[in-house]
């Protein structure tokens, strides 16, 4: 079994079109009325959400293969957030304990994106 693609609803969606192209590193484009991501193994589809219909919040949780690619993601995420400056309202916040190390983001539609390494 495959996924086939992670359907997301914001009322920022190219806001979280342009965070998602660099956590992900894939290009953006068009699909219908929303935003398309294509990425390895991950196709993303974001679509409009009015901000009077938000919902519950959902964690989105990925491995990645060693400390070293979480650390590129994370260098990644310093520079969207340098780029784009203070207005982003996107959190991003590192975390380590014994055995893993990981990141979280939350978005503008409040998601949680966790991103873990196992420590070596």
């Amino acid at each position: 079994m495959q996924l086939a693609q992670v359907i997301l609803y914001s009322s920022h969606k190219e806001k979280l079109g342009q965070l998602l192209s660099e956590v992900f590193e894939a290009e953006i484009h068009p699909v219908g009325e929303g935003i398309g991501l294509k990425a390895d193994s991950v196709n993303l589809l974001i679509l409009d959400q009015a901000q009077t219909e938000r919902g519950p919040s959902s964690i989105m949780d990925f491995y990645v293969k060693d400390p070293e690619e979480l650390l590129e993601l994370q260098n990644r995420l310093q520079f969207f957030a340098y780029r784009y400056g203070k207005g982003n309202d996107v959190q991003i916040e590192s975390r380590k304990n014994e055995d893993y190390s990981y990141i979280l983001i939350k978005d503008y539609d409040q998601r949680e994106w966790k991103f873990t390494a196992k420590i070596q």
